[in-house]
């Protein structure tokens, strides 16, 4: 079935043999608020909001959203934070021997970068 309104009853949203509206309601009955992300996780979040919409249009519920985003750092940027930027460790070894050759700069910061410098 098709879902959407009609009437002053909303139509059900059926997903694979499943009610999205009528879930939504049996849950609010039981626990308020809903957290849709945690209580629906294997539901796509755009049928979620459907079925609220057509539960809000017939002032059944009123929700509010709230985005949230959750932002880890990398690997290397952990490495970054714990030990200074690639330009901080360049930085500081011709700062502390004062002049520096290419080479030498590599031999003394490979173990910082990982890496050989100009060859």
């Amino acid at each position: 079935m098709a879902g959407g309104t009609r009437g002053p009853v909303p139509v059900p949203l059926e997903t694979k043999e499943q009610n999205v509206t009528q879930d939504v309601l049996d849950l609010l009955d039981t626990k308020q608020p809903l957290q849709t992300g945690e209580d629906f996780p294997s539901i796509p979040q755009a049928e979620i909001k459907a079925a609220l919409d057509r539960l809000a249009s017939r002032s059944m519920v009123e929700y509010q959203a709230n985005d949230s985003e959750q932002v880890l750092l990398t690997k290397e940027a952990e490495g970054i934070v714990a030990d200074g930027s690639h330009e901080y460790k360049v930085w500081k070894a011709v700062k502390d021997a004062g002049k520096v050759t290419i080479k030498e700069l590599a031999v003394r910061i490979r173990d910082w970068i990982g890496i050989l410098i100009g060859g």
